[in-house]
């Protein structure tokens, strides 16, 4: 009988669950060859043989938002080629997941060790020390940040994996793929990646899973031995078409592809209660093993198997060890070749090839600020190629980095207590382990002697319970110790090896000199009723103990966290999962002592209860700033936080800035409303609709001149407007209604380099992400640019610092826009003023002047290089922020000084693009003088499009170098460097460079930040 099949087609960014099928990802070979929906995610039915079931159930989970088609056919495989019948199809409409908060850096300066390009080219990765972090090229949106070691992609670029607790993450759906990781050994994939198989070393378990299937059972088979090999000691076969996967060890086990289900039966259920572990099952685990175990070591029953049910054609099972039927080449995306030494040449004609795209570090599809819409090109600008020392997680100590989010966390409601004095004693050196046994063994008797005669013969014997005839207990491995009043007291950990698996088992003792239990197992903590299979395995890789306070300690291992009393040995409240355990940096209690909070040495934070283990707030350390959220998608944050926090959509690409959601799910008092547990306080999820979709796509130049545009939109609200912008600035608004519309417009060609962006607006005033292309070809010349420079290095009021270079770096910045002529603009008009000249009347009639001669294709540009003020802090609130002149007294800022608000009003004239580049903090400024972030949230209030460029945060100088300040410098050597490229500058590679260059000059003191208002997509600046 020839196959048929009836075939289930959906979206790539899909997953199943239910039984009755295969599934296979996008572009693997379908089942006989099958080439129906080949380009999308596939279900395959098998409807042809005696043994496939007569009932089952494809339950299709989707992961992309907006409308979705699902197909499906009978389709058949024969003598006259591939046969469709009966094509069926249904479009749906995907409602997008409730809103995440993300905190993502967009303009990083962390430079990674590697990064790795995705063989679709959909994504890369990031590595850094003990993590990574995966970025979506089209979007520039991070998608997945973990603890893990050598990650990679598989074949088709879907999923990723790494060494570690991670394991293998689906990175269109999120989903970590169950009891499936790179282990210790190898991961390899069958069907492009539509099946993954797992194998480790010494008694450990290959697993065969199905990658794309919520809920089926992995196929599991053992090697047999300690020192077996899961790649080279096993037989695997892995037959898609005809529906199974089996593998061979003493043993056999064979999977149904179709059902899921597991053969022998016995051995399954047997397996299935050696997990349980459970001690009324002791008798059924005893039956099934003496009455089946000779049948599980027979492999005849195993081809009857076979030839019964799935393939008649198949005559005998592979004879050697090492043996890979798969009906494909093997595919491994993880090797640990030192293990496999015996099969070097199977591992390099097997191991999956990634572009290694580490020194592409300027790629535009990975440049904070790719929007999405046509991906963006590189051009590869750099101020120079020394390393970026900034002041982040990678670059610091764990212990500082703890320091540094502790004192943080206050500002947003999260007190924590210090930790208590906690020493280490001792620590096993293995090189030189003779001499560091025979310090432990001095200080484990000098211990004792602190002891009564009990806790001495505790000492004695041995903390742990080891096979004396193979692996003797010589000793601990660690020794903690801290004095609590007038007592001593320790914590020991000791370890040996097993002598059949050479895993290290281990065991953790409390030692409380003066108390009446002087020597405490504190195998009880972690409810082990076995130590030496349950505690004393995960204990074998030690232990991490932070003194909580007088009376608690927080123990870490194996990736969970234990709260003990110092007093009773018991543990306090749930034990905790923690989140990337392995990056932990330091624990301690939050003030009332309900919360244990983990920082992490990459600078995450978590927040769990005690008495339930549960997490209840996440977030970061990142740039000095802090970000806290609530999986429910509120969050609070230190000021300049606010500009890292993003809200993601499940079901739509891209990352969403906070601005327009704000008002919602900004919480001040977040935290100290969950520290309370005053849930009521804050709703269980946020009430905002996910926002549109756009796509924008242009013509070439038509004969006349004019671009032809593209736009079509989708919502889960009724549409609006669609809105088309030109290097940011707004071109037209057109009316719109309904849920999903088209619109064309035709444009002037604006020339090559300049950017063309589209957003859809719905009737709640939410906005799409925009949909951005920057066009191809030479920069054309385009209207003027006009800027007026201010610095002031002399102030006649002595109370104001005097500066060096404020007046020469307003100069410069004239020299820098005057060379745009002819380039980015057709003429340029420059007004520098420095010095004595800067009054009140120069400054705002220039600016004035400068506004009003500004039109729609023109931009406007104002240098300040000097000091602002801040009226409240002298006495004089009406006057606010002001800008300070030569002749400013503080005593008389109204007429002496000018107002932000005056020049905002000022700026909001021009009809062109409106630039600030903001100095006005300089090194040496004193209490009471106006910081960036003051004159910054002045600009922008009148709501005006502008763009502001600030030298530093709001509690950072402003520091100046050789012949200059090191933001004005650092902007004129990028600029430079992009005309003598013969490119132009856009504002998100200009703020990256100068903030990259800023901030590694002065090793994380002073960092920009951009601040841009009413301005859409990216735009080309000189």
């Amino acid at each position: 009988m020839f196959p048929i099949y009836l075939v289930v087609v959906t979206p790539v960014a899909s997953r199943f669950s239910g039984h009755g099928f295969i599934a296979l990802n996008a572009e693997a070979k379908g089942l006989r060859g099958l080439t129906y929906g080949k380009d999308l995610v596939r279900a395959f039915v098998p409807i042809y043989r005696n043994v496939d079931p007569t009932e089952g159930e494809v339950s299709i989970i989707p992961y992309g938002a907006g409308q979705q088609t699902i197909r499906w056919a009978i389709v058949s495989a024969g003598d006259c080629g591939e046969q469709k019948y009966g094509e069926t199809e249904k479009t749906i409409e995907v409602i997008a997941g409730p809103p995440e908060v993300v905190v993502q850096d967009r303009y990083t300066t962390e430079k990674p060790i590697k990064r790795i390009r995705s063989p679709n080219g959909a994504h890369e990765i990031r590595v850094f020390k003990e993590r990574y972090e995966v970025y979506d090229l089209h979007t520039g949106a991070k998608v997945l940040d973990r603890a893990g070691v050598d990650p990679s992609f598989s074949p088709t670029g879907r999923f990723v994996a790494s060494r570690g607790e991670s394991g293998v993450i689906d990175l269109l759906s999120g989903k970590q793929i169950a009891n499936v990781g790179p282990g210790d050994n190898f991961l390899a994939w069958v069907r492009g990646d539509s099946f993954a198989i797992n194998g480790g070393v010494g008694w450990e378990d290959l697993t065969i899973v199905s990658t794309l299937t919520e809920d089926r059972k992995p196929l599991k088979v053992r090697t047999m031995c300690g020192m077996c090999r899961s790649l080279s000691d096993l037989k695997i076969l892995v037959d898609v078409d005809n529906g199974y996967a089996a593998g061979i060890s003493g043993e056999w086990r064979l999977l149904n592809l179709v059902t899921g289900e597991i053969y022998p039966a016995d051995a399954a259920r047997y397996e299935t209660l050696i997990e349980t572990n459970d001690e009324a099952n002791r008798a059924e685990e005893d039956r099934l093993f003496d009455a089946g175990h000779s049948q599980w070591q027979d492999s005849q029953q195993l081809l009857g198997l076979i030839q019964r049910s799935f393939n008649s054609d198949l005559k005998r099972l592979p004879e050697n060890a090492g043996s890979w039927n798969l009906g494909e080449p093997l595919k491994l995306s993880h090797v640990t070749s030192g293990r496999n030494s015996d099969q070097p040449e199977l591992q390099r004609r097997s191991l999956v090839r990634h572009t290694d795209a580490t020194e592409k570090q300027a790629d535009a599809g990975m440049r904070p600020g790719a929007l999405r819409g046509r991906r963006q090109t590189s051009r590869g600008i750099e101020l120079d190629g020394s390393p970026v020392v900034p002041d982040l997680p990678s670059n610091l100590s764990p212990a500082t980095v703890a320091d540094l989010t502790f004192d943080r966390l206050k500002e947003v409601g999260l007190s924590t207590t210090p930790l208590s004095a906690l020493e280490v004693m001792y620590k096993l050196s293995g090189s030189s382990r003779t001499s560091t046994l025979k310090k432990a063994h001095d200080i484990v008797a000098d211990i004792g002697s602190k002891l009564s005669a009990t806790g001495r013969k505790s000492l004695a014997n041995g903390l742990i319970d080891c096979d004396q005839s193979v692996a003797p207990f010589d000793g601990p491995d660690l020794i903690w110790h801290w004095r609590d009043q007038s007592f001593d007291r320790w914590v020991i950990h000791a370890s040996c090896r097993d002598g059949d698996t050479h895993q290290r088992n281990g065991a953790l003792a409390l030692v409380r000199a003066g108390t009446p239990d002087e020597v405490l197992d504190l195998s009880s903590a972690f409810e082990t009723s076995n130590p030496i299979e349950g505690l004393q395995w995960e204990l074998g890789d030690g232990a991490r103990i932070f003194h909580l306070s007088d009376d608690l300690l927080a123990i870490e291992f194996g990736g969970n966290a234990f709260v003990i009393s110092v007093k009773t040995g018991t543990r306090q409240g749930a034990a905790i999962s923690l989140v990337d355990g392995n990056l932990l940096a330091q624990f301690r209690l939050a003030v009332g002592n309900r919360h244990l909070v983990q920082v992490n040495s990459d600078g995450r934070v978590f927040v769990y209860r005690l008495h339930d283990g549960q997490k209840v707030l996440s977030g970061v350390y990142v740039d000095g700033e802090i970000v806290l959220a609530n999986d429910a998608g509120f969050y609070d944050n230190t000021f300049d936080g606010a500009q890292d926090v993003q809200v993601r959509f499940p079901g739509i690409a891209g990352l969403y800035y906070y601005n327009q959601f704000e008002s919602i799910l900004r919480r001040p008092g977040l935290v100290t409303s969950v520290l309370h547990d005053e849930q009521h306080v804050i709703p269980d999820a946020a009430p905002i609709q996910a926002p549109p979709l756009i796509n924008l796509s242009i013509a070439s130049v038509s004969a006349n001149g004019k671009r032809a545009v593209s736009v079509t939109a989708q919502g889960e609200q009724e549409l609006s407007s669609i809105r088309l912008y030109i290097d940011g600035r707004l071109l037209e608004t057109r009316t719109v209604s309904g849920l999903r519309v088209s619109s064309a417009f035709e444009i002037a060609d604006p020339g090559g380099g300049r950017w063309v962006s589209a957003v859809a607006v719905d009737r709640s005033g939410i906005t799409s992400l925009p949909s951005a292309a920057r066009l191809p070809g030479p920069p054309v010349a385009r209207g003027t640019l006009r800027a007026v420079a201010v610095g002031v290095d002399f102030y006649s009021d002595r109370r104001l610092p005097g500066l060096t270079y404020a007046a020469s770096d307003a100069q410069r910045i004239a020299t820098m826009l005057n060379a745009s002529k002819g380039r980015s603009v057709e003429g340029v008009v420059v007004t520098p003023i420095t010095n004595e000249a800067v009054t009140p009347k120069s400054v705002l009639s220039a600016i004035e002047s400068a506004s009003a001669s500004t039109e729609k294709d023109d931009t406007l540009v104002v240098s300040f290089s000097g000091h602002g003020v801040e009226g409240r802090s002298f006495g004089q609130p009406d006057v606010g922020l002001a800008l300070t002149t030569s002749i400013t007294n503080i005593d008389q800022l109204a007429t002496t000084a000018v107002p932000w608000s005056s020049i905002a009003r000022s700026l909001s004239k021009a009809r062109g693009s409106v630039i600030v580049l903001l100095d006005a903090c300089h090194a040496g400024a004193t209490e009471g003088l106006g910081t960036n972030e003051d004159a910054a949230k002045e600009l922008t209030a009148s709501g005006a499009p502008i763009v502001v460029l600030a030298a530093t945060k709001s509690r950072q100088q402003s520091f100046e170098g050789a012949g200059g300040g090191i933001f004005t410098t650092s902007l004129i050597q990028f600029v430079a460097k992009a005309r003598a490229a013969g490119v132009l500058v856009d504002m998100s590679e200009l703020y990256g460079a100068i903030k990259g260059e800023v901030v590694r000059t002065e090793k994380g003191k002073q960092t920009p930040w951009l601040v841009r208002n009413a301005l859409i997509g990216d735009m080309s600046l000189f």
